[in-house]
């Protein structure tokens, strides 16, 4: 049973994460046009064009993988090379209480980490065990990757600022929307109790109450 005292979650519309996720490829799309540009014109000083081809590929897989498995900030940040099996579509995460789980990978998952990776293999640390890289080769930061999600959310005309765990409550509504049993739902997210994932079901029914008054008959008569 959810309480009142309980925050509901702020989460995006399946059309608002499309919005979301697809901000990285047209950056990626307009960078790489640029860089083919100034290579035709001669130029030989091109690191930074690459650096932010390099950006948006990682940052498209980082999206991904955030609404593909549901996994926390803490959980992506800190997932390795070694930790992803693209054949078995899961990456292994060290959750709270350091408690290891597996987490989800859709198709589309799986084809932008293929991407990602190919190009890591020619990047600045591509030895590090570190899955998400920097454009200096070192492991992403937590900042860094919640100063992308809300500056890509931004230029996606979304008007709340969007966080990294958003997108996890935005995968979990939408599970929930679309007739997941919610154990499954506390499975996929990696909850202990139930109770942490009924708040979901909060923002369901909370959705379905405000329907009613919209369309039921009896909310126009006046």
């Amino acid at each position: 049973m959810v309480t009142v005292k309980q925050k509901i979650p702020r989460y995006l519309t399946v059309e608002e994460v499309r919005r979301l996720k697809n901000q990285p490829l047209i950056e990626e799309e307009y960078w790489r046009k640029e860089l083919r540009k100034k290579r035709s014109d001669g130029a030989k000083w091109l690191k930074r064009l690459r650096n932010k081809v390099f950006n948006a590929k990682r940052d498209y897989a980082i999206l991904t993988i955030f609404y593909s498995s549901g996994i926390r900030l803490s959980e992506l940040i800190a997932i390795d090379v070694g930790d992803v099996n693209l054949d078995r579509a899961v990456v292994r995460v060290l959750g709270k209480g350091g408690l290891e789980r597996e987490g989800e990978l859709t198709d589309a998952a799986i084809k932008a980490l293929r991407s990602y990776l190919k190009a890591r293999r020619f990047w600045n640390g591509n030895n590090h065990k570190a899955l998400f890289l920097t454009r200096v080769g070192e492991r992403i930061k937590k900042r860094d990757v919640e100063r992308k999600v809300e500056e890509y959310a931004q230029r996606a005309g979304i008007r709340e600022k969007a966080t990294p765990h958003m997108l996890r409550h935005s995968i979990a509504t939408h599970l929930l929307d679309n007739g997941m049993d919610i154990s499954r739902v506390q499975h996929f997210l990696g909850h202990k109790s139930i109770a942490s994932t009924q708040i979901y079901t909060h923002i369901i029914d909370r959705r379905q109450k405000e329907e009613i008054r919209r369309y039921h008959p009896d909310s126009r008569i006046g």
